[in-house]
């Protein structure tokens, strides 16, 4: 049994994680993946190639997606009881008179 390197070039983990390698330079230069825990210059160096840890970015990616449905359905709710408070209704009249046309 062979198991995955936990730390792999840019065009790897863009395969692993089914992402284009720019949108993951983008996340690394936008800082929504993690220095040093999500990504790496693989010679310490600035201008070093960079090594991306693919399970750790799956775990971010899937807290960020668990906290994004949660704030969406607390959006929903919220809309739902303004949408019911918003709703008129009216009682039921306790006896029907005629009016004088029908009289």
């Amino acid at each position: 049994m062979t198991t995955s390197p936990v730390w792999v070039p840019e065009a790897v983990a863009g395969e692993q994680l089914a992402m284009k390698p720019s949108t993951l330079r983008a996340m690394r230069r936008r800082r929504r993946i993690r220095p040093g825990v999500d990504w790496i210059y693989s010679t310490g160096g600035k201008h070093g190639s960079v090594l991306y840890n693919v399970p750790s970015i799956i775990e971010l990616q899937m807290q960020r997606t668990i906290q994004i449905a949660r704030q969406e359905d607390q959006k929903r709710q919220t809309e739902a009881e303004g949408n019911r408070l918003a709703i008129e209704t009216y009682d039921e009249p306790d006896s029907v008179t005629p009016t004088g046309s029908e009289a």
